[in-house]
């Protein structure tokens, strides 16, 4: 069972929607509430290692558009 791609896909999904997540509470935060736009936006990011770099990158930057111009 672990080892089959839906099972993988389902555990993936979830690792990207807990940092979705994350990055729109700490993002509310810092810069306040984020747009439609800019929400839809950060939920169309499934990708850990660009939401992992988004999360880090959130330190570095003073607005919700800034953030999602890290590749």
């Amino acid at each position: 069972m672990h080892e089959s791609d839906t099972y993988q896909y389902i555990l993936e999904e979830g690792h990207a929607l807990g940092a979705q997540r994350m990055l729109l509470r700490q993002g509310r935060k810092r810069f306040g509430e984020p747009d439609e736009a800019t929400r839809l936006v950060l939920q169309r990011i499934l990708d850990m290692d660009r939401l992992e770099r988004l999360s880090e990158r959130l330190l570095e930057v003073s607005i919700w558009q800034e953030l999602l111009q890290t590749p």
